[in-house]
């Protein structure tokens, strides 16, 4: 198969994570190994880097401080 045709080793693994977070299963190196087929080392490799993008989308920046202010109940009112 060429490798045009196949899909690359990290899109199969974060196929497979995707899946695997989803059906609300554990995201573990062996569980990607056999669901994407790739090499332990593609799918450790993979694992992170699926980990680390997450958890960039996940980040939510602070809110501005009269905001914070407002959440915790003090308003800045006397």
């Amino acid at each position: 198969m060429t490798e045009a045709i196949q899909r690359s080793a990290r899109e199969r693994v974060f196929a497979a994570c995707d899946r695997l977070a989803e059906a609300e299963e554990r995201i573990t190196v062996a569980a990607v190994r056999r669901a994407a087929q790739v090499s332990m080392q593609d799918a450790s490799d993979g694992v992170r880097a699926w980990r680390e993008s997450r958890a960039q989308v996940q980040s939510v920046p602070e809110p501005p401080e009269a905001v914070a202010r407002a959440c915790a109940g003090r308003g800045g009112r006397p």
